[in-house]
């Protein structure tokens, strides 16, 4: 019940603040005024969907346990994408240590492309501040596909790994009467590249799977991204954009790398 109050606590001063998102450098800052705290939220997305589409992200905020005040919020988004909420989750993840996911609600609003590259996920608690910056594109589909998509391979959440090579799949049926032609597959997060692609025909009242893989050739990686490509096919001499299924990439440090970070004094920023 305690932890409970402090959750419902943190959650009404988060949407006071109303505005802000946090992408982390990875820093290690000495202070004899701070306890061990680590923040996991520098992200990369990319989103490919319909107006009216949920964006969901993820921050975390992992710390020695003790009593715990913050404010926090979503900073500097641009029109094309609305707050809808921040959604916070309380674990204990180990003896004397505890995890805070915050889920961050966004509403993609236009069709077109939406990029966000100065929204901020920002935290105050006590004499810490800190900002998470988030780059985001997003695009915005104008009409809906005619094909049914089926996603194989969804997330990588663990705490190693990495994501060049990352292999999706997804199973596509083609209900219509006509052959359609698969032409591509987009995702545009600067350093990354769809690679092992190639086009083909999928026949009326048939299913293939598209399989490809995903380049990282970013000069500064993170530890989450989040994929919604963008698959382009002609149909009846016709190009229409389709979103695919989401793909998370998330890599959480496990419980002894936490224990070696936190230690005595030190905040911990991770990319």
């Amino acid at each position: 019940m305690i932890e409970m109050r402090k959750v419902i606590f943190a959650f009404i001063l988060g949407m006071i603040v109303g505005s802000g998102v946090f992408l982390v450098p990875k820093t290690i800052t000495k202070s004899p005024e701070i306890n061990g705290q680590m923040f996991i939220g520098r992200q990369d997305i990319y989103y490919a969907g319909y107006p009216g589409d949920v964006i969901e992200l993820h921050v975390y905020w992992i710390r020695k346990m003790g009593n715990m005040s913050a404010v926090y919020g979503v900073r500097d988004l641009p029109k094309c994408l609305n707050l809808l909420t921040i959604v916070p989750s309380h674990d204990i993840i180990g003896e004397g240590i505890e995890e805070y996911k915050f889920i961050i609600l966004l509403q993609l609003r236009k069709e077109g492309k939406c990029i966000a590259d100065d929204a901020k996920f920002v935290l105050r608690s006590g004499n810490i501040e800190v900002k998470i910056p988030m780059r985001i594109v997003a695009y915005g589909v104008k009409e809906s596909g005619k094909l049914r998509v089926d996603t194989s391979k969804v997330a990588e959440i663990g705490s190693e790994g990495k994501l060049d090579g990352s292999r999706l799949e997804y199973e596509i049926y083609n209900p219509t009467n006509s052959t359609v032609y698969i032409k591509g597959v987009r995702v545009e997060i600067p350093g990354i590249r769809v690679v092992d692609f190639s086009p083909f025909e999928i026949p009326p009242k048939t299913s293939r799977v598209l399989t490809f893989a995903l380049k990282d050739e970013r000069s500064t990686k993170t530890n989450i991204v989040f994929i919604r490509p963008l698959l382009l096919y002609t149909i009846d001499s016709k190009t229409i954009e389709m979103p695919l299924g989401e793909y998370r990439f998330e890599i959480i440090p496990s419980y002894n790398d936490v224990i070696r970070l936190l230690s005595d004094k030190t905040l911990v920023i991770v990319k």
